[in-house]
């Protein structure tokens, strides 16, 4: 499967030809390119859907191993916290007065739309896979702990700044700040709130995307 042959929604194309008007026009009427990094962070959220598109239409249309899935899942896992980080970047917000607060609202949101989307599609066709080895309420509870961990990672990549490769790049400074959240006394309420209601959000607002759209990916016949 080629990268050209990965179908990316329409709603989404519709969403980043958006933000991608909306950071020219930011640079053009402003004369400022604080908040370009956002085409990065889509192009990094957009990964982890490529990821389970590939896997997807492998199981459907090819042969795939176990070993092959056990691996694509684990990138994917890796990479998959980058799409609802984007909500994150709010904190951006105001920090710079280049550009009218109203408009890097209407920027960042829109990004933050964009990682969205992406998540909601990747998290479907990652249940699509679970589903064709464990029942419908396996599945659902194996989502719990991906949604946990996504939310960590997403806390770890905020607020200490690791990104999701560091786990192959610096390991020891990964598990050594991972040990100290948990075994410190200053860290761990800001972990655990943020988690925990991150985790909540997360849950809440895919299981409402789901049911709006009916939680299919390929239309039963």
């Amino acid at each position: 499967m080629k990268i050209s042959e990965v179908i990316i929604p329409k709603e989404i194309l519709l969403l980043i030809v958006f933000c991608i008007t909306l950071n020219l026009l930011r640079v053009v009427m402003f004369d400022t390119i604080s908040l370009i990094y956002l085409l990065w962070n889509i192009f990094l959220a957009f990964i982890p859907f490529l990821i389970s598109s590939t896997l997807t239409w492998h199981v459907h249309h090819a042969k795939v191993s176990t070993a092959e899935l056990l691996a694509g899942g684990f990138f994917w896992l890796l990479l998959f916290p980058n799409a609802p980080y984007l909500i994150t970047d709010f904190v951006h917000l105001g920090e710079t007065r280049a550009a009218p607060i109203w408009f890097d609202i209407l920027v960042i949101f829109s990004c933050a739309w964009v990682g969205l989307e992406f998540a909601y599609y990747s998290l479907l066709h990652i249940e699509d896979l679970l589903r064709r080895k464990w029942s419908e309420f396996t599945v659902q509870l194996l989502l719990l702990p991906i949604l946990g961990f996504t939310s960590f990672g997403i806390y770890l990549g905020r607020f200490l700044r690791f990104n999701s490769w560091d786990i192959l790049t610096a390991p020891g400074d990964l598990f050594a700040s991972i040990i100290h959240i948990f075994l410190g006394e200053t860290r761990f309420p800001q972990a655990f709130y943020f988690t925990t209601l991150f985790f909540a959000f997360l849950w809440v607002s895919y299981t409402a995307w789901k049911l709006k759209r009916g939680g299919l990916i390929y239309e039963k016949k």
